[in-house]
């Protein structure tokens, strides 16, 4: 089963927050007392048969937090170099600009202008939610990316396998 991953964090480089989504489920999410070292290697489960997906750092950060060797127990695909090898002539790779240009919405989408307020709103009671749901979308929208792009420009399985993070 594949996996998307998605986390939050600010300049000091420590992820508030974690979500994953396999192929099939929701999104669920880690902050607070629940983001623990045990409860991050039970969320990256499902990818035992599979792949984890994720846009940029993210396993990186996760490593280097919480001490944990992702990417030699699981196949880690950066879909940002995937991109980059599948659609070569774009301008602009950023995450928001592939989903406007495939079609893709998000229920919140101010972090994209401005991540400098995604910190303090997650630790405001009334705008926490709105960090939740802009995760979420990270999550839920780098997945359904992952299955237009890979159904429009079919990659095989040996391409994607070289762009194995190491």
């Amino acid at each position: 089963m594949n996996l998307y991953v998605d986390n939050e964090w600010y300049r000091n480089q420590k992820i508030f927050l974690h979500s994953t989504a396999t192929d099939y489920s929701r999104c669920y999410q880690l902050w607070g007392s629940m983001l623990t070292k045990e409860n991050i290697i039970k969320s990256l489960q499902p990818a035992k048969k599979g792949y984890i997906f994720f846009y940029g750092p993210d396993i990186g950060m996760i490593e280097k937090q919480f001490k944990i060797n992702i990417r030699d127990n699981y196949v880690c695909i950066n879909l940002l170099s995937v991109f980059r090898y599948q659609l070569p002539k774009r301008s602009c790779y950023k995450l928001e600009s592939l989903e406007q240009d495939f079609g893709l919405t998000r229920k919140i989408a101010k972090y994209k202008k401005s991540i400098f307020n995604i910190y303090s709103d997650f630790h405001n009671v009334e705008r926490k939610k709105d960090v939740l749901l802009y995760n979420q979308d990270d999550v839920i929208n780098l997945r359904q990316l992952k299955q237009i792009i890979f159904k429009k420009y079919p990659i095989s399985e040996k391409e994607l396998i070289k762009r194995r993070l190491k």
